[in-house]
């Protein structure tokens, strides 16, 4: 059934399974408007009262009557999450991690989107680039908000430069401030990417692009500022020039000037730097209060910060259980390997094994802190932090998600685990949920090869505080 929306699952107790409908069947409309991709299927079943043609295996229609409350799901999983397919990105970015890519790993990741309707569905930035008046009006109409776009910069062609746009496409495409004036004067509320390139877009051209995005109305909520990746596979592209220490704090400083402009104008601080900057500079990450809710964490900017707090809220939580445990004026009990008496351990209850906490380099020194106040909070708690280089992309690609199972394995080979010894390793690094890394090695590989238990936790500092903590 090409060209529909096939159905893959029904979910369980939903309007829909309770309709008949089955995994196979296709919708063909929804209250007689086609569905062609899952922008009509979210608009259309918003309605209180819907009419559903369903085409099943067999070839026979029929139709699925409903009334439901605005908010209710019908049930459906579609086969294909746009219904239609992704769309490929037309660019050739100076800064494509994707172009950096080395050969022979699996085919899906060679695959670049710049899918606006990937944007609202799962968060993903997008250029515009392949975005006509058409899919903007769509857009407004359907009330898809917030649209996710990598700005980079407003000088049309300093940025046709930067997306390696062709003649074919020429300034016009590249143009960027008209669209997002377009979805924000509608209400559509818009979150801006700069990718950071050394002697493209930085200094005064990053000052300009400011101004522009500052003049926006309200609707354009919030800029983040993140460095170039590069990897070592840059044979072939563009030479980009990668942040030292000094470039990232003049970045930082000059960020920092635009917060403060920005904080009078708009209320807020408008522009986030990524944390890598931080890193980078050598200096320590804001607070939480920094980012101000948070508006672009999945872009890197705040994660270090929300990972302290919620460490900060796990390690309170597990003082208040060892205090309930250990009432004031009686003794807690030693641990079983340790001569020292606990105050935050409950009794019978022994020290977990010794904790290996295997990170990208970028978060380690946030890691032995972290160690630290756990160390001082269960004495005799044996945690031990281990940086690892990136050797699959290069020392410059310092992040944690894009660790590889291989870097894993080559810096664990060099350390002599206790008989006990936990391994823990951030969810981050394996493909959304999997336990496969980037380059295809699995966690049950990983285990087999060290012959030491190793344990995947959420990239949240409460689980990771329970984690480390549990016997």
């Amino acid at each position: 059934m090409s060209g529909f929306a096939v159905v893959k699952e029904v979910v369980k107790g939903s309007i829909a399974e309770e309709g008949g409908v089955r995994p196979g069947d296709a919708l063909i409309s929804i209250n007689g408007e086609p569905i062609r991709d899952i922008f009509d299927y979210r608009f259309h079943t918003s309605a209180y009262e819907l009419e559903l043609l369903f085409r099943g295996a067999d070839g026979d229609e029929w139709i699925l009557d409903v009334g439901k409350s605005e908010d209710e799901d019908v049930g459906l999983v579609f086969e294909n999450e746009l219904i239609d397919g992704q769309r490929a990105c037309v660019n050739r970015c100076v800064f494509c991690f994707i172009d950096q890519l080395p050969k022979g790993l699996r085919g899906p990741l060679y695959f670049k989107d710049d899918d606006l309707r990937l944007s609202f569905t799962n968060g993903n930035y997008v250029t515009l680039t392949n975005a006509g008046q058409d899919e903007l009006a769509r857009i407004v109409r359907y009330r898809m908000s917030p649209v996710n776009i990598s700005v980079h910069t407003t000088d049309a062609a300093l940025r046709a430069r930067m997306l390696g746009l062709g003649l074919g496409l020429g300034r016009g495409s590249a143009d960027i401030l008209p669209k997002i004036r377009y979805l924000t004067d509608a209400g559509i509320a818009v979150n801006a990417q700069i990718v950071l390139c050394k002697g493209y877009n930085d200094g005064e051209s990053l000052d300009r692009t400011l101004a522009d995005l500052g003049g926006v109305n309200a609707f354009l909520t919030s800029v983040s500022v993140v460095p170039s990746g590069l990897t070592r596979y840059r044979e072939t592209l563009p030479p980009l020039a990668p942040f030292g220490a000094s470039d990232a704090a003049a970045a930082l400083r000059q960020l920092a000037g635009w917060q403060a402009r920005f904080s009078e104008s708009r209320g807020s601080r408008f522009v986030y730097p990524a944390d890598e900057f931080f890193v980078l500079a050598g200096r320590r990450a804001p607070g939480a209060r920094y980012y101000e809710g948070f508006p672009q964490l999945e872009n890197g900017v705040g994660m270090l910060a929300l990972f302290l707090e919620e460490f900060r809220a796990g390690l309170r939580a597990l003082k208040r259980r060892a205090t309930r445990a250990c009432p004031s004026g009686s003794p807690a009990p030693s641990p079983v390997h340790s001569p020292a008496p606990s105050p935050l351990r409950p009794p019978a209850l022994v020290l977990p094994p010794p904790a290996f906490l295997f990170t990208g380099e970028a978060a380690a020194g946030m890691l032995e802190s972290c160690a630290d106040a756990l160390r001082a909070a269960v004495p005799g708690l044996a945690v031990t932090v281990v940086p690892v280089r990136n050797a699959f992309f290069g020392g410059q690609i310092t992040v944690t998600g894009l660790l590889t199972g291989r870097d894993i394995l080559d810096r664990a080979k060099k350390i002599k685990f206790p008989k006990n010894a936990r391994i823990f390793l951030s969810k981050t690094m394996f493909r959304y949920g999997s336990d496969v890394f980037l380059d295809d090695f699995t966690l049950e590989k990983l285990r087999n090869e060290l012959k030491v238990d190793i344990i995947a936790v959420e990239n949240n500092g409460r689980d990771f505080v329970r984690a480390v903590t549990q016997a």
